[in-house]
């Protein structure tokens, strides 16, 4: 068997090629040049313009707009989660009876547009008033704000199933069973699903506050156009 005698002396490093400027480099940086030149004329303008009595008169609003959504989205959220338990389950059900409403809610609730929802569930079901009414649900319906939030947890609720649906079956089968052959509930083998719940819930929170400070700068830089 044969060994070394001493070590190899290190070597430099291999020269560094520098890489031309290509059109397409070139282009790349001057596009972000100018973008940076947008946001600097966006935050100059907003603090040149700004205009306290505006905005001691709008700010309530936004403000009020702001947490009624905030509301609305975190209710919905932790409703979805509840609902998209048994929507998830039934989907990968073996039973037809089962699967096939679940994979249909699933289907249309994600297949349409959310507005879509919002307008079939508030106009669509208005008009079946005497119906609503005779039941004792017409309360509900009436309102905008249930009507919203009815809406949009049931299209949470889709959205939600096919994430925990997935969730469950990326768990290797060989894991499973192993799981399994050590005595552990099923509660402990599929993961706890409150953190992505609260996770889904600070993505939405930063969303909508993130869309309502660019709705506010959007309405403010055309101000000029709704005299």
């Amino acid at each position: 068997m044969s060994h070394a005698d001493h070590l190899i002396a290190a070597r430099p490093a291999p020269p560094t090629t520098k890489k031309p400027l290509t059109v397409a480099k070139a282009a790349g940086y001057i596009i972000i040049g100018i973008w940076c030149l947008v946001a600097l004329g966006l935050v100059y303008t907003i603090i040149t313009g700004w205009d306290w009595a505006k905005f001691e008169r709008y700010g309530p609003r936004y403000l009020d707009g702001l947490k009624t959504t905030i509301i609305l989205v975190t209710i919905s959220v932790i409703l979805g989660a509840i609902l998209s338990l048994p929507i998830a389950f039934a989907r990968m059900s073996k039973s037809p009876f089962l699967a096939a409403p679940a994979y249909a809610y699933v289907y249309l609730f994600r297949g349409t547009p959310l507005l879509a929802q919002l307008f079939l569930i508030y106009y669509g079901l208005g008009t079946f008033r005497p119906q609503l009414e005779s039941v004792g649900l017409w309360w509900f319906f009436r309102e905008a704000w249930y009507c919203g939030l009815l809406a949009m947890t049931l299209n949470t609720a889709a959205y939600q199933a096919e994430i925990l649906r997935g969730a469950i079956l990326s768990v290797p089968l060989g894991q499973r069973e192993g799981a399994f052959a050590l005595g552990l509930p099923k509660q402990i083998i599929f993961f706890d699903y409150q953190t992505y719940l609260w996770a889904a819930i600070f993505y939405l929170a930063i969303v909508e506050t993130l869309r309502h400070v660019w709705a506010w700068l959007e309405a403010r830089l055309t101000r000029h156009l709704k005299r």
